[in-house]
């Protein structure tokens, strides 16, 4: 298995949540394939997978983290905060990252917290998204530019040795294996991430009679 990210390579795809976007059954959400960030040959069109001679056995994608618990440089937001001295305003507790069962979450305090946003990767080879990584959102997030209601704030990781990662695993026809991955988030990268979220902002809206 081959993984190709960076320069001269394939870029990787962003995922992007705008909060202006109404929740549609209590979640948004984004998602991209990766397939392309696992060509075996860039010369030869489209995706190409190498199983060796033995034969194409399966293929599997899994989510990692380093580990549980490390903070995504997303906040909640606390309405009862309304000083700027200590904080911006409105500033709650950061959003941590938990593996659960393969779907990154991220959420406040703990693994049961409440849960803001997730991210998962289709496992499932019979899926026509099967390798798409999605990014949901489950609760809006606090953004820290309040003069600007499309204001962007980007997962980030500034630990060392902090990483969200995606990995491939091929499995020739006779049980042979080979992984390869890459970081979507990374503190090696400084923080580099391809998830965002843009905030959403009030609409005042004055209606008058006269005469």
């Amino acid at each position: 298995a081959t993984a190709t990210t960076g320069a001269g390579s394939v870029a990787l795809p962003t995922l992007t949540l705008d909060e202006t976007t109404n929740l549609s059954s209590g979640v948004r959400s984004t998602s991209a394939s990766f397939l392309a960030n696992f060509d075996s040959d860039s010369t030869t069109a489209g995706v190409q997978t190498d199983y060796g001679n033995d034969g194409a056995g399966s293929m599997a994608f899994a989510l990692s983290l380093s580990a549980d618990g490390i903070g995504s440089g997303l906040f909640a937001i606390d309405s009862s905060d309304t000083e700027t001295t200590v904080d911006g305003y409105g500033k709650g507790a950061e959003i941590l990252l938990f593996n659960n069962n393969g779907t990154i979450e991220g959420r406040t305090a703990s693994s049961t917290g409440t849960q803001y946003f997730s991210i998962s990767v289709n496992s499932d080879s019979s899926s026509s998204d099967f390798g798409k990584v999605s990014f949901t959102q489950n609760l809006s997030i606090w953004h820290e530019n309040s003069t600007d209601a499309d204001d962007t704030q980007t997962l980030t990781l500034n630990g060392v040795g902090e990483f969200l990662r995606l990995t491939q695993t091929l499995t020739d026809a006779d049980g042979d294996t080979d992984s390869a991955s890459f970081d979507l988030v990374s503190a090696a990268n400084g923080g580099s991430s391809i998830f965002s979220i843009k905030d959403d902002g009030p609409d005042a809206v004055a209606t008058a009679t006269t005469g």
